[in-house]
């Protein structure tokens, strides 16, 4: 995870989204999951959020395909980053948005342990390269490290599945020649990563040897 932008919501979010919303809330203030699914006008804003962001999910900061409907990992959805079971007054409030991997959406359904990317130091969360793992920055305070710690339990940043995603975007940097600025576009917190361990120097070559061999394979 790294900080992310917060961007002022759309000329024509509080006509599409917020008033239609309200008068929702205005006759149903405690709405139920089928109540929510019927009235879910946010989605009218997930197109605008993918632009915005570029398709990156702000959880895992990795590129995610778009696709309505589906719930599958590798598509995004919008989350409320204070829930709206919690906080039905923020359900159609643009500021209350996070695009995000549907996967990482349900695993932090109503939790309220997940630290924010809007405010958040981007070194907070760092990249052990040599297990692939997130990590907390040892140099921070001992809440904030904790944080870091709930926040990658929660979404389960460090399963095998998002290393294995990790190994991959290495492997095409290190030994097909992806360029920095194409992983950057696509997976901000590794670049990031990358420049700030000096990895081209001190691990580069170690580990376009080592991608050549079976212990690293994707």
């Amino acid at each position: 995870m790294i900080r992310v932008p917060a961007y002022p919501e759309p000329a024509d979010f509080n006509a599409r989204v917020r008033i239609r919303g309200k008068a929702f809330l205005a006759g149903t203030p405690r709405p139920n999951h089928t109540q929510w699914k019927s009235n879910n006008y946010w989605t009218l804003s997930h197109d605008q959020l993918y632009k915005l962001y570029r398709g990156i999910c702000v959880y895992s900061a990795s590129w995610t395909s778009r696709k309505n409907g589906s719930r599958l990992a590798d598509n995004t959805s919008i989350d409320h980053f204070l829930p709206k079971s919690i906080h039905p007054n923020l359900a159609f409030e643009w500021s209350n948005f996070r695009l995000c991997r549907s996967q990482l959406n349900q695993r932090k359904d109503d939790s309220l342990d997940v630290m924010d990317p809007f405010a958040i130091d981007s070194d907070w969360f760092q990249l052990d390269f040599f297990t692939f793992r997130i990590e907390p920055n040892p140099t921070t305070t001992k809440t904030v490290r904790s944080h870091v710690k709930s926040t990658t339990i929660r979404l389960g940043l460090n399963d095998e599945g998002y290393i294995k995603e990790r190994i991959g975007v290495l492997k095409q940097y290190c030994v097909y020649g992806v360029p920095l600025a194409k992983i950057e576009r696509n997976y901000p917190f590794i670049a990031r990563e990358i420049r700030r361990t000096d990895f081209d120097t001190a691990l580069k070559p170690t580990f376009a040897r080592a991608f050549g061999r079976s212990g690293l394979r994707n």
